[in-house]
């Protein structure tokens, strides 16, 4: 951010993860912030401002997300003429209001917590349920979905330790001659 960018938020994979926006958004935050306050900790004190807001961090899930995929003149923002795109949360520990619901939902929320969604004006989700499906069927489908991936990999090689290591060390080895490359600038 120092250099001008705006970072987005998005996933494509759990494998080792929440796949929610929620957790995405937390994470990278948390993990920007500790980042930040590096040097000051070098130095031993302890930092006594933090530069980035959970207000970054929606944005990082939202207008910045839409941006970088070339998206912000239809989604990202609530704004006449774009698509409506809008989520409404409903914290489940419903003891006390927020006293920042933009802290609430950066730092507190939880996919569980989504009670409305909304796709281009329309309900897919309202009062806490999805509209239009037939939820037991999806989770029958699902189900046996999981069942034939479990049966197919309980007829997989099961790779030693020092394979999986090997393996392991040529895909970092890839990667970076792959990220080395991307980053090379031309003279």
């Amino acid at each position: 951010m120092a250099q001008g960018i705006r970072p987005g938020i998005g996933t494509d994979s759990v494998i080792c993860g929440s796949g929610d926006l929620f957790s995405q958004m937390r994470l990278a935050l948390q993990h920007q912030r500790a980042m930040d306050s590096l040097p000051v900790h070098a130095e031993g004190r302890a930092p006594l401002e933090i530069e980035l807001s959970v207000r970054d961090a929606l944005g990082w899930a939202t207008t910045n997300g839409a941006a970088i995929m070339g998206l912000d003149s239809k989604i990202g923002s609530l704004t006449p003429g774009k698509k409506a795109d809008v989520i409404a949360v409903r914290p489940r520990w419903d003891l006390v209001r927020s006293s920042h619901p933009q802290a609430s939902v950066v730092l507190q929320t939880q996919a569980a917590d989504v009670d409305t969604v909304l796709v281009n004006g329309e309900f897919r989700k309202r009062g806490g349920a999805l509209v239009g499906h037939d939820l037991a069927a999806l989770r029958a489908k699902a189900n046996a979905a999981l069942d034939n991936i479990e049966r197919a990999a309980a007829s997989l090689h099961h790779f030693s330790t020092r394979e999986l290591a090997d393996f392991v060390g040529q895909a970092e080895r890839g990667a970076s001659v792959n990220y080395a490359q991307a980053y090379q600038t031309t003279t």
